[in-house]
Formats: C-alpha cells, structure tokens, sequence
C-alpha cells in the first residue's frame, strides 16, 4: 500500500511539474500499440509508414495519459481487480480496442500480464532484442535462495519472434510460458543493415582486427555473493588488450553507454570507472585510446561488422557477428556456467590462463572462415537466424500484415 501511495504522490509532482501532460480523449482508428518507447528504436523500421501510439509503463519515461469519460469508467469497473499500473494499460487497451501490441521489451512483467487478460482479442507480440541471460539468471538465484520468487514463472508470451532455436530449447528448458516461436534472427543486425541502406552507407571490412565488446560487471559480485565475478569479466578484457598488443592487432573497444547525452552520461562514466578499477594504468589508458565511444544506437554495430574477430563474455552481439557467418571468441573466466556461450569449439573457450587464450585467438585470426565453421558443434543458426539482412524485418511485417487485413 505504501508502495502504491508514493507512486501516487509521484505522479502527481510530475503533473504539477508539467514532466507529464493529460490528453484529452482516446486515440481512434488505432490498430497498433507499441509498448513502452524503449522499443522504438528496434521497431522503427519494422513499423515503417504504420499508424501507431506508444504506451510508456514505466514512470520515469511517462510523458502523458489519457483522460475520457469511457476510460475513467472502465477503470472504476477494474478497481478491485488489478493494481493501478495494470489496471489504467488494461482499460487503455480495452478502450482503444487494437489489433495488435508490440513490444521489443520481451522481459517485462506488466506486457505479461496484459497479454494473459486481452490475448484472445488482441495480439500479442514480443521481437527478442537481446539474450535472454535472465531466464538462467532466475533460476539460478531462486535456486540458491539469493531471490524470494523464480520470475520465470511470470514469463506469457503469445508471439514470440526470437533469435533461433537455442531460446525455444532454453525456454523449454526452464518452461517459459510461450504460445507460438518464430524463429527470425536478430532485428538489430536487420536494422543495421536497412539503416545503410537508407543512409547510403557502405561499412569497411577488417577495418579492425579485434573488436572487444564492453561488458560492464557492474553490481555482479553483490547480486550472487561472489567474490570475483567482475574481476574475471574484466581479466578477458586484460587478456585481449594484451593480446592485440603483443602482436600489434589494431583493436577497437566497443563502449556501452552512450557519452554525450546528459541522461545517460552517468551511466557512461559507471562503465568507464569499472575498468579503470580493476585494470592497470597501461591497460586503460590503452582501452581509452582505442574506445569507439558510443554515439548512436549503431556505433557497436559498426564495430562489430567492420571487425575479423568479436571478443567478449556473453555480448548479444556475439551471436549478431556469428550469426552472419563472421567469426568471433566467447571467453568466460567466471566459472559461472549461465555465461557460458551456447555454442562449442572454437568459438569459445572457458576458465583458461593467458597463454591457452593466446592460442585460441591466434588460431582464430589465422584459420580461414571455412574451417573457424566446421570446428562448431552445431550450425551457427542455432544461436541466431540469418536468411537475408532485411529478412527479420520483413517476417515481421509480413505477420503484421497479415492480422491487420483479418
């Protein structure tokens, strides 16, 4: 209850504040609803020339809400139903009427549970943006008694466009609740791709040698009680700084955050002190100097596929770069199992010293890409779908389509 009330309070300081501003009346003709606008990005050229609204759900990203004499009542006929959060989406929803909601926020609690109250009358659909680590991750926790509630269990997903066959085994696996799998790939490299195309940009091959992916570790230690997971995921970025300067690589570091944005500058300086933590001077001043500071939404794209070889721990990008059948090296030092790659042989390597690192990596630069694919123990699509570098979008749009015309 005490939750609820300073959530209210809130509320109303960003109304007084104008941070949120009241719309009079519901939107009509609305066949598309996006949930949250942190799926934009990902959705924006697969809604291309669609009619669409956002709903934000989560309060600091909320911008406005809808008032109506038709949405009031609906929420006063729910009020002892659902909570205050799913109580005004669902009414919204029940109020607008939409064919379809979209999201690329395929982990969220609330998207869950609309879609366990409205899915036989409007379609859900959720596009994997990233790994899906947490699905282990809860289980792990939960297992160890490290969390109260296995969040697994929460999981309803009716249309589920996600990277491959390896979520639809992992989600059997720790039985996540899905109706339906189609197995489209990445809708980031998509993106990538159709982002180039429309700009007229033409990307550079081998530019780098070695792309290494910023995987801060930030809070690891205190989330499982462990002594040392952040150290072992900064000692394979150690390992490959070293590694590209004894053999004079050129190597760029592909930096999380974005820098020049005040809202995200914090999160940039978090990232930045974490390796400045636990690296020696030389080895940060190295990665600074070779960093590919995060600009845009594309900046880790543009590094990854302009790169031979992707290093990291656990990146999603690792499955974007092998997915398109380039190569790339997973390298988790933590002896913590979710991390490890869902792929074995060369690709990745586990627990290892320095020097069995540095042969591993050597054999991946000098092997040709042929022979990097038959030391694989299963095809590279099992990770991540790739038909064609507009397909993703285009299968999405296509489903779109289609329940749109029914």
């Amino acid at each position: 209850m005490l939750h609820y009330l300073k959530k209210i309070i809130l509320i109303i300081k960003k109304f007084l504040s104008n941070d949120i501003k009241i719309k009079y009346g519901i939107p009509k003709d609305i066949q598309i609803i996006v949930y949250n606008s942190d799926s934009v990005k990902q959705l924006e050229y697969v809604l291309e020339k669609k009619k669409y609204i956002i709903i934000d759900v989560r309060l600091h990203q909320l911008k406005e809400v809808y008032f109506s004499f038709k949405l009031i009542a609906t929420i006063f006929s729910n009020l002892f139903k659902f909570n205050l959060s799913i109580n005004y989406f669902y009414s919204i929803l029940k109020v607008i009427d939409p064919k379809i909601v979209i999201t690329a926020c395929d982990n969220h609690k609330i998207f869950f549970d609309l879609a366990k109250l409205l899915d036989k009358k409007i379609k859900f659909i959720a596009v994997q943006n990233a790994s899906r680590l947490d699905i282990p991750r809860n289980e792990y926790l939960f297992r160890k008694k490290l969390i109260q509630k296995n969040f697994n269990q929460e999981f309803y997903i009716p249309h589920f466009f996600c990277f491959g066959q390896y979520e639809i085994d992992n989600c059997d696996l720790y039985n996540i609740n899905i109706n339906k799998f189609y197995k489209v790939g990445s809708i980031n490299t998509s993106n990538f791709f159709y982002y180039l195309k429309k700009h007229q940009i033409k990307i550079i091959k081998d530019k780098f040698d070695i792309c290494l992916i910023s995987e801060p570790a930030l809070g690891e230690n205190k989330r499982y009680l462990a002594d040392n997971i952040e150290e072992r995921f900064a000692l394979t970025v150690n390992y490959t700084v070293n590694f590209a300067r004894k053999f004079n690589y050129k190597l760029v570091f592909a930096s999380k955050r974005l820098k020049h944005l005040k809202s995200t500058k914090y999160l940039f300086d978090s990232e930045m002190n974490f390796y400045k933590k636990y690296l020696n001077k030389d080895d940060f001043d190295y990665l600074i100097k070779n960093t590919n500071t995060k600009e845009n939404f594309f900046s880790s794209y543009f590094a990854i596929f302009q790169s031979k070889v992707v290093v990291a721990t656990q990146s999603t990008l690792l499955r974007d770069k092998i997915g398109i059948g380039e190569k790339i090296l997973s390298c988790n030092l933590t002896e913590m199992q979710l991390y490890n790659f869902p792929l074995n042989g060369i690709c990745t390597i586990n627990n290892c010293n320095y020097e069995q690192f540095e042969q591993r990596l050597n054999e991946i630069m000098t092997i040709s890409t042929k022979e990097y694919f038959n030391r694989i123990d299963k095809d590279k699509k099992y990770v991540m779908e790739f038909q064609s570098q507009y397909a993703t979008i285009e299968t999405i749009q296509k489903e779109i389509n289609t329940t749109l015309k029914n």
